[in-house]
């Protein structure tokens, strides 16, 4: 897993320190860390720029792109494109364009998009994750880590209240029809795909993953590829599968 920060806030003299709390974090769970356009990120990253400042945003688009193709990425973890905070609307659409000029390089394969939600909840999640209290405990140590963040907000503290409440909500959303309701604790994502430069919804399955199964890439497409024909996939022309 390869953790990219697009931005590290708009307080310049907070991103070193930012930057360093993130690495901590990362090195907790065992994750990569990049960033995308320099060592201190990308500044202004919300979708108005994208209107008014078109050239600003292809440069951003760019940096964003050296590190999907640099990191051979298959599959892409990013906001939902209504997750209230303007930044993380903003790296919605940036991610999404980035592809787009990734799909000129690669040509026409699938790139699996697993949007996530923090500040607004995700319409119509198709994929439900459950963990166990042992790997809910690793997130909030994780997150402990950003110690000037949760000096403000205890976002550790209260993490684990937001993963009952997923786990709640995805019983239902989720789980009617995939089966669910194993873990106290789990979260929500939806998946989709880039293929070539168009965005794709999944399909109408909906799936859950207890703590003990393992999630494949391969096992994903199979449940939500939306098209007849099979794809020709990013990942088949890497070697990190």
């Amino acid at each position: 897993v390869v953790n990219c920060a697009v931005t590290l806030g708009s307080k310049r003299g907070e991103r070193a320190r930012r930057l360093h709390e993130l690495e901590n974090s990362c090195r907790v769970l065992g994750f990569k860390n990049v960033v995308a356009g320099g060592d201190m990120g990308l500044t202004s990253v919300e979708r108005e720029v994208r209107k008014s400042h078109p050239e600003e945003w292809v440069y951003k688009a760019t940096a964003l792109q050296e590190v999907l193709e640099a990191e051979r990425a298959a599959i892409v973890l990013l906001p939902h494109q209504n997750d209230f905070h303007p930044t993380h609307i903003g790296v919605h659409f940036l991610v999404v364009d980035a592809l787009r000029r990734c799909a000129l390089r690669i040509g026409h394969k699938a790139i699996m998009l697993v949007e996530t939600a923090y500040w607004c909840d995700l319409p119509r999640p198709n994929l439900m994750v459950e963990v166990t209290a042992e790997q809910e405990a690793l997130l909030v140590t994780a997150l402990a880590q950003h110690v000037g963040e949760v000096k403000r907000n205890p976002y550790h503290r209260l993490h684990p209240a937001r993963m009952i409440d997923q786990a709640r909500r995805g019983s239902e959303v989720v789980g009617e029809l995939a089966g669910a309701g194993r873990s106290l604790f789990a979260d929500l994502y939806r998946v989709t795909f880039m293929h070539g430069k168009t965005m794709l919804k999944g399909n109408d399955a909906r799936r859950c993953y207890a703590p003990a199964e393992a999630i494949t890439f391969d096992g994903l497409v199979q449940s939500f590829w939306p098209l007849s024909r099979s794809p020709v996939l990013a990942h088949q022309t890497t070697k990190r599968g």
